[in-house]
């Protein structure tokens, strides 16, 4: 079962205008994106410029070297540089947004404890659960249990599943994962 499948291409200012339609002032959720600073040169300092809060994904102070490649989550604000920023990154696996009407800290906390996984020998690994390249398959191959507590406080995921500039809305309600192409339809 693929429950993602890549959706039609759309322009820039187009998935702007729906990511921000979906944090409405009718909606009382917030946008929040957890960005790989692997991916997105720069984004320490993009992300200090912004004005948004933000902190890594990665407890504590982080040397700099981690910094230049850790995942950070940060606020998402309607008209923010950081939002337009991220617009100019589509094509690559930046990250996701989510939204949520759970507080930033409430939100860092979850994240956090997704982040890193322990594998069958009990050493930890990082899950790079917020990368769209990981994401669909861990959706295809995790129990129901697994996809809730994925999600948890969350009410969406919004991502580009592909090279195009599309962006998928996943959610998962018991367990169930259900995706919506935001270019105009379902996936």
């Amino acid at each position: 079962m693929n429950v993602i499948k890549p959706a039609r291409e759309a322009d820039k200012s187009t998935i702007r205008r729906k990511i921000l339609a979906g944090i409405s002032a009718a909606n009382p959720h917030a946008l929040y994106a957890i960005i790989d600073a692997a991916i997105v040169s720069g984004l320490p300092g993009l992300l200090a410029e912004s004005g948004e809060r933000f902190d890594s994904l990665f407890p504590g102070t982080i040397s700099p070297d981690i910094a230049e490649v850790s995942p950070y989550f940060a606020v998402v604000s309607n008209g923010s540089l950081l939002l337009e920023r991220i617009a100019e990154q589509w094509d690559a696996p930046w990250g996701l947004f989510a939204v949520s009407s759970e507080g930033y800290t409430a939100l860092l906390r979850h994240f956090r404890k997704l982040f890193v996984v322990h594998g069958s020998d009990g050493k930890p690994m990082l899950f790079r659960f917020w990368d769209r390249r990981v994401l669909p398959g861990f959706l295809d191959a995790s129990t129901a249990e697994e996809r809730q507590e994925l999600t948890g406080p969350i009410t969406a995921l919004l991502m580009t599943v592909s090279e195009t500039h599309a962006v998928e809305e996943i959610t998962v309600a018991r367990g169930q994962v259900q995706s919506r192409d935001l270019n105009g339809g379902d996936a």
